[in-house]
């Protein structure tokens, strides 16, 4: 089986990535997030934009948020004649 492709890493990274071993100093010096996680000063110093959000949307990694929009978006769809908001299975 060949390796698995994540992002940009490369097939030889990939292949040892479940190796690397955090050491007690890397641990204390760059301490690891969880994925999605960041610490807001350090986005400040990095930031070139913000913006607000308002009206209707959806967070696509919840369900729950998807779901209560996606009656409104396939009414809106079939108006247009769209085929690509139906339920696939």
């Amino acid at each position: 089986m060949p390796p698995r492709r994540v992002g940009i890493f490369s097939p030889t990274i990939v292949r040892y990535v479940d190796e690397i071993v955090e050491g007690d100093e890397d641990a204390v010096l760059c301490p690891t997030v969880a994925p999605g996680r960041g610490a807001r000063k350090w986005l400040d110093a990095r930031a070139v934009a913000s913006a607000d959000l308002t009206g209707n949307y959806c967070s696509v990694t919840n369900p729950k948020s998807v779901a209560l929009l996606y009656p409104h978006s396939l009414g809106i769809a079939l108006g247009l004649a769209w085929q690509t908001l139906t339920p696939q299975p």
